[in-house]
């Protein structure tokens, strides 16, 4: 999936992309990209066709709520887990990756692209860790619908509990062992990237000048109040 612009900014739709038209829903037009195989010329125009039809039946399905039917539901619920947790700002924006295997339902993922995450954004109105993505720049189309099923939140709710019984406690202390394996190469680091006391997009104004060791506890400390939020606005 492809930035969600204007299609007309996007040239002639063929065998690369095409458009999905959700603003019926309250959604928007979001250019969806054939990615593999690699030589996207040898799908035929059935094909992707085809392509199209069930995608578009994908994504709506999760407004009539008969998701379950072409989505993997436990993909889902790891997938915007994991970006609603990091709060990327790409949440069904743009570098979101999602495939079908032969003869089985969509899976969401890899995950990748998450450079505008964690706190690190300074152009989007409402970025808190107190809000939930799917208020932010445009929100998630499909989480916002998902949510909205009692069974699909019921799932979500209870792995999110699971996975801070078993990963998030390892994930949060992980932070500072991190950064002791990591900190005498930040020096080197900045003299290459000069990332350190200075202004870079999309850096917030409060990260400019910290040291590194403060913004491995600024990260931690965002990733920990939006667990804490999450949990209170979801249930």
């Amino acid at each position: 999936m492809t930035s969600p612009d204007d299609p007309a900014s996007n040239g002639v739709e063929n065998l690369d992309y095409f458009n999905l038209n959700l603003r019926t829903y309250g959604g928007k037009v979001y250019p969806i990209a054939c990615k593999y195989p690699k030589d996207y010329q040898r799908i035929t125009t059935n094909q992707f066709d085809i392509i199209k039809q069930e995608v578009r039946a994908a994504f709506v399905s999760t407004v009539r709520g008969d998701f379950e039917d072409y989505f993997d539901v436990s993909s889902l619920i790891d997938y915007f887990i994991i970006q609603e947790l990091m709060m990327n700002i790409d949440i069904d924006y743009s570098s979101v990756f999602f495939y079908k295997p032969l003869g089985g339902k969509i899976k969401m993922g890899p995950v990748w692209d998450f450079d505008i995450s964690s706190g690190n954004c300074n152009y989007v109105n409402n970025y808190s860790p107190e809000v939930l993505m799917f208020d932010v720049n445009g929100g998630s189309f499909l989480l916002r619908h998902l949510l909205q099923d009692s069974v699909f939140k019921s799932a979500f709710l209870a792995r999110l509990k699971e996975l801070n019984e078993v990963i998030l406690p390892t994930m949060f202390a992980s932070f500072e062992a991190t950064y002791q394996a990591l900190h005498t190469y930040e020096l080197a680091d900045n003299n290459v990237w000069h990332n350190l006391f200075k202004e870079h997009w999309p850096k917030p104004d409060y990260l400019v000048g910290p040291t590194y060791y403060q913004q491995v506890l600024y990260v931690r400390s965002y990733l920990q109040k939006h667990y804490s939020a999450m949990l209170k606005l979801i249930k």
